[in-house]
């Protein structure tokens, strides 16, 4: 026990407060009342860690009491004692019920009071340690959140005709989602990406994952060589851990697009009307499993009016009360039913309506773009 630690006496008897204080002085400080109004003007404004407190009070009882020091706002622990056997199994229930510790029944002996304080402060002391530890994490993931969004680009892009707006939303866990654009002398080059899992170990690799893309990138490699140095970095990471991804790339005229698919959810070309069409994935998901597969990139001209929609997993797999998803095809209606600028917004929000009060389970990431007036 620790001579810290302090410890409320309640017993209105003058000879069992003092016996109950000679049981305790040697270990912890002692706090003697004897009544509950007492008791608490005497802890007011100090930390009890546990509280004994005698069931038969003047005024008002110990039970009431225990209630009391229960709600206080470091939660004292409360060890109810009694000397009247009548009725002690609904004593000790109703005493359990109110949260009380323990409850004991005099006479006792000193080594059982002494014993249950003793493991009433280990538990609390257990307690102190997890809040701080929590506290802790709580922090380093709120830094590692903040660092995380500071990755992420500006949330509308424009080179030429081509517009680009993207849209993210975390889940309450450190997530894996990933992306960026860039404007380069002949359009934009983009990359959506899904690092597996949640965590601190999801972020650290979408961070691996943000910085060789950036340099790939910077270094003026086409979507081919951008798409080696992502397998290349895979191959440092443990066997189960894996990324999926789209690399794009369109022309400042918004007429043509390149992309790259590896194992990542198909993006969508949704047209005036509304139609949706699925652009193909070539490669496989980019793992340390797999060996490297050299993948010529797709292509496909873009009309007037057609939106390229691109988006991880999250969206589509939102499930409702009733566990069902939201789907594909609601996706592209969302996305067909807003202009493009709110777009976004739109999908946004109907997927919110659709979770209505189920936790978000991963992130939501996308983006769209469209042929902007010149």
């Amino acid at each position: 026990m620790s001579r810290d630690a302090l410890v409320l006496l309640v017993e209105d008897q003058p000879a069992m407060r003092e016996t109950l204080r000679r049981m305790l002085e040697d270990d912890v400080r002692v706090l003697e009342a004897k009544s509950a109004e007492e008791a608490l003007e005497r802890a007011h404004g100090l930390r009890v860690d546990v509280a004994v407190i005698d069931l038969v009070l003047p005024g008002e009882d110990g039970f009431s009491l225990l209630g009391k020091m229960r709600r206080r706002p470091e939660q004292t622990d409360v060890i109810v004692i009694t000397g009247d056997a009548y009725d002690a199994d609904e004593k000790l229930a109703r005493a359990l019920r109110g949260e009380a510790f323990y409850f004991l029944t005099k006479p006792f002996e000193r080594i059982a009071l002494r014993t249950l304080v003793a493991r009433c402060l280990h538990l609390r002391s257990l307690q102190s340690d997890l809040k701080r530890r929590n506290a802790e994490l709580e922090r380093d993931v709120r830094l590692a959140k903040e660092f995380q969004s500071k990755l992420l680009p500006p949330r509308d892009v424009r080179a030429g005709s081509a517009h680009l707006s993207a849209l993210n939303r975390p889940c309450d866990e450190l997530g894996g989602d990933f992306f960026d654009v860039r404007v380069t002398s002949s359009g934009l080059v983009f990359l959506v990406a899904d690092v597996v899992g949640h965590g601190v170990t999801a972020a650290m690799l979408a961070g691996m994952l943000a910085t060789t893309w950036a340099r790939a990138v910077r270094e003026g490699g086409d979507l081919e060589e951008i798409h080696l140095r992502l397998w290349e970095m895979v191959q440092e990471w443990d066997i189960d851990r894996y990324l999926t991804c789209f690399l794009g790339q369109i022309d400042r005229e918004f007429s043509r697009l390149r992309w790259i698919a590896a194992g990542h959810p198909p993006a969508l070309v949704i047209g005036p009307n509304g139609a949706a069409a699925e652009l193909e994935v070539g490669a496989p998901m980019i793992s340390p499993a797999f060996p490297w597969l050299e993948t010529t990139p797709s292509e496909r001209a873009l009309g007037a009016g057609e939106r390229v929609l691109v988006l991880t997993d999250g969206l589509p797999e939102t499930r409702n009360a009733a566990g069902e998803l939201f789907g594909w095809e609601r996706v592209a209606e969302a996305i067909a039913a807003a202009p493009a600028e709110h777009a976004l917004e739109r999908l946004f929000e109907t997927v919110e309506s659709h979770r209505a009060r189920r936790p978000r389970e991963d992130d939501l990431t996308a983006l769209l773009l469209w042929r902007a007036p010149a």
